[in-house]
Order: C-alpha cells, then sequence, then structure tokens
C-alpha cells in the first residue's frame, strides 16, 4: 500500500506541473501535446507498477513471464543476415598425363538469415538459414536456456563442441576460404549445412576459462550403426583467454584490434562405429590445439593463428568420409599457420589487411589406420583483406595454390562479405 500510494503522489506532482506549463501556453496544438504526454506518462507508470507487482508476488528464484514497461515483439526478436559471394578462376585437377582444366565462375557461397528471440530472462531460441546451400536449409535451431555466465544449455540443430574456425564459421575468419582441415573435423552428418549437427551442448564463460560439452547424432551414414546399434558422437573443448575474454558461445579469427587476444584451445570428439564397413566398423577419433594471439604490433595489428589436428578417424578414406570439402581427410594429422596484420591509417572506406595462411595435411601410415587412398594435401592462400566494417563488410582478393599427391594447382579468389 505504502509503494501504491507513492506512486499516486509521484503521478500527481507530474499531473500538477505539466497541467501549470500547459495554463501558461495559449496555443491549443501545445495543450494537445501536454495531454499526449500526460497520457503517456500515466501509462508509463500505471506499466512500471504492474511490473513491480509481479515482481513481488513471485517466489524467488522463480521464471518472470512479463517483461516490465510497454512489452512488444519487435524488442524481443532480432532479424539479421549474410551475405558472402564470390568470383573464382582456378585450375581443376587432373589425373597425370592430361590436360589441364581451368574454371572461370561467379558464386554464391553463403546466403544466411539470421533470426533471434528472447521469451524471457532466462530463455530464447534461434532460427538461422541458408539459401545457397543448395536451396533453402536450415542452418541453427536452437533452444536456449541461460542460467548464468558460466552456466548455459543448447538443444537442438547447433555448431558442436570443435575447433576456432568451426566456431568462426566463413564470415568470421581472417582468410576468405574455408579451411578444409577444419572442415574434416567433426563427424557431423554430410546432409547437415556448415557442419552443424544436432544434439546438446552445455557451455559457459568462467572468467578467463571457457568451457563447451555435448552429445549429438553425429555420423549417422552407412550400415555400423544399423547393426550394433546407434553410436552418439560426443565432444567437448576447454579454452583459456590470457588477456581479453572472448564471451558468447563463437569466435572469431580476427577482432581488427578491437581486442588484445591471446587463447589456447584444446577440442576433442569421439564416435564408436563412425565408419568403414558394416562388417568390420570403426571408430572415429579427433583432437585439435588452437592458438590465437592479436596485439598491436608498429603502427597496426599483427594476428598468428596456429592449430594442430589429429585424425583418428580408422577406417575413413576418400571414397567413404563424409565431409563436404573435396579436400577433406581422413586418417592422419595436419597443420594449420595464418598470419595476417591490419595496416594503419584509413584508406578510402576501410583498411587493408594483409594475409597469408599455410594447410598441410598428412596421411596416416599405420596400417590400422591406412587410408583406402593417399590423400595428403598441402595448400596456400596468400591475398589481403580489404575491411570497411570489421566483419560486417568486407572485400577479399585472393591467390591460392594446392598440391595434392604431388599435382599442383591454383587459382584466384575475389570475395565480397557484407552482414546486417
Amino acid at each position: 500500500m505504502q509503494r501504491t500510494g507513492w506512486t499516486g503522489v509521484v503521478l500527481s506532482v507530474v499531473m500538477m506541473a505539466l497541467c501549470s506549463r500547459a495554463g501558461i501556453a495559449q496555443d491549443a496544438s501545445q495543450d494537445s501535446s501536454k495531454d499526449e504526454e500526460i497520457q503517456d506518462l500515466k501509462r508509463r507508470l500505471e506499466l512500471l507498477e504492474k511490473a513491480q507487482e509481479t515482481r513481488d508476488s513471485v517466489t524467488p528464484g522463480a521464471a518472470i513471464t512479463a517483461d516490465p514497461v510497454d512489452e512488444k515483439w519487435y524488442d524481443k526478436v532480432h532479424v539479421g543476415g549474410g551475405i558472402r559471394t564470390e568470383y573464382r578462376a582456378e585450375e581443376v585437377p587432373t589425373g597425370p598425363g592430361t590436360h589441364r582444366k581451368y574454371t572461370s565462375d561467379f558464386n554464391l557461397d553463403n546466403a544466411r538469415l539470421y533470426v533471434g528471440g528472447k521469451i524471457n530472462e532466462w530463455l530464447s531460441a534461434t532460427l538461422d538459414a541458408d539459401f545457397a546451400a543448395p536451396g533453402a536449409s536450415v542452418l541453427d535451431a536452437i533452444a536456449q536456456a541461460r542460467f548464468s555466465n558460466e552456466l548455459n544449455v543448447y538443444m537442438g540443430r547447433l555448431l558442436p563442441a570443435t575447433d576456432r574456425s568451426n566456431f568462426d564459421g566463413p564470415f568470421y575468419l581472417s582468410s576468405w576460404d574455408f579451411p578444409f582441415l577444419s572442415d574434416s573435423f567433426n563427424n557431423s552428418s554430410s546432409s547437415n549445412v556448415g557442419d552443424r549437427d544436432t544434439g546438446m551442448t552445455i557451455w559457459g564463460d568462467v572468467d578467463h576459462f571457457k568451457y563447451w560439452v555435448g552429445v549429438y547424432e553425429g555420423n549417422a551414414h552407412g550400415g555400423p550403426n544399423a547393426r550394433i546399434g546407434d553410436r552418439l558422437l560426443y565432444a567437448a573443448r576447454v579454452q583459456y583467454d590470457f588477456f581479453d575474454t572472448e564471451n558468447g558461445y563463437y569466435l572469431q579469427s580476427t577482432y581488427y584490434g578491437d581486442k588484445r587476444i591471446l587463447a589456447v584451445g584444446l577440442v576433442a570428439n569421439y564416435q564408436g562405429s563412425a565408419a568403414a564397413t558394416t562388417a568390420n566398423p570403426k571408430p572415429s577419433g579427433n583432437v585439435c590445439v588452437d592458438v590465437l594471439w592479436e596485439d598491436k604490433v608498429g603502427p597496426g595489428v599483427a594476428t598468428v593463428e596456429a592449430d594442430y589436428y589429429y585424425f583418428g578417424r580408422h577406417g575413413f578414406g576418400a571414397l567413404q568420409e563424409t565431409g563436404v570439402s573435396p579436400l577433406d581427410t581422413g586418417a592422419g594429422v595436419g597443420t594449420l599457420v595464418s598470419v595476417a596484420y591490419l595496416l594503419h591509417g584509413q584508406v578510402g572506406w576501410g583498411q587493408f589487411q594483409p594475409v597469408i595462411r599455410y594447410q598441410a595435411y598428412n596421411d596416416a601410415t599405420s596400417g590400422v589406420a591406412r587410408n583406402v587412398l593417399d590423400t595428403s594435401i598441402v595448400r596456400w592462400d596468400l591475398g589481403v583483406n580489404y575491411v570497411m566494417v570489421g566483419h560486417n563488410a568486407r572485400l577479399s582478393l585472393v591467390y591460392t595454390r594446392t598440391d595434392v599427391d604431388g599435382r599442383a594447382f591454383g587459382g584466384v579468389v575475389l570475395g565480397t562479405q557484407f552482414q546486417f
């Protein structure tokens, strides 16, 4: 009762003050405007009072289902999108003794629509789609529960606990092309877009420490699961940020100097009976260690990323593996090193960032893990980004060279990336 009384006093004082001002002014339009202000203030005070009454009546710790003050759907729903399109001219790898072939194409790499909605203080949902892979496909469909910064639960179609490049996605890399080593890391079904999988992740930010742990469908292709029962994919990642923290579920491979980063991550996944044949099913276990360092060096910003991959994908080979990249891997080890430098000073709308990236995959040689075909690969990417609005507006020009089993082929890519 005391709270209600004070609200009435405040409302009376506000109304008297506005009425006094309205009485002084003789213009009719001003009187109408003041009346509207009074009604708006009255409405907002009533909503605040109702919201406070709702909070007072809720048991401590229980969920509040009503948002305070003038709740509207567009305050809770956020819509965005992203486009990556390119021109690519490259040599096509062919067999020994054959003439080289060349392609020249415009491609739509990604056309994504992002939709996120807040249900209340703890519950939210994400629904993202990709319209270029091919046609409209579900990218993310996540039911999200946030209990605290340290404890979040995501369930649905989502990125599993994975390596840094996968947590970057194609829009937040320092290079243009998605690394084939990262594309090979998850055992998720090749029918899913963007290395997504269906399952559940528990994750959190604990000061400078981050963790993700989850269980997912994994590779459900072929006969092994049907013969000996369904086997799920288990994955976990831990990370420590020595300088600035990287908060949230996703990561980036460059912050363009907005953060001072030294982050070390370790991720592993395992699925039994993930590959090979029905008569001889094989497990798959992968491990990655990734390091990202970014800091000001001289007048610009230096970025260095180094990743080491172990693919324990016994029974996987060039004819059996399930990833979407034509440069995918079976069992073996891989190395990725990327160096970028954001030049100081704006030129036109943005800044230039030269980037060089090296990837190498060495085929396993042990008898138990030997691939059906030799798939050793070395790839270089040498390019420059023109960064206008961070990752939301960027142009990239890249020369690529790939060596597969002693055969080399190169190409040039001009890419455009916009997000809103």
